[in-house]
């Protein structure tokens, strides 16, 4: 199974074969916020975005095309 970044809805990257893999190209793009806990952080998504499953071919947005 692949995954990627989506926001609100919208996929935007590329797929990737671990959700690791999609954390960390989201995290390169300043889409990870560090929030402090009491035992250290977490790290969580931008309110806008999260990970998902998706199919391996990119679909460019009709909005973007």
């Amino acid at each position: 199974m692949s995954y990627a970044v989506f926001r609100d809805g919208d996929r935007i990257s590329r797929s990737f074969q671990t959700q690791g893999d999609a954390w960390d190209c989201a995290n390169d793009a300043g889409l990870v916020e560090n929030v402090p806990t009491g035992g250290g952080a977490v790290q969580v998504l931008d309110s806008h975005c999260t990970i998902e499953p998706c199919d391996g071919e990119l679909v460019m947005p009709a909005n973007l095309a």
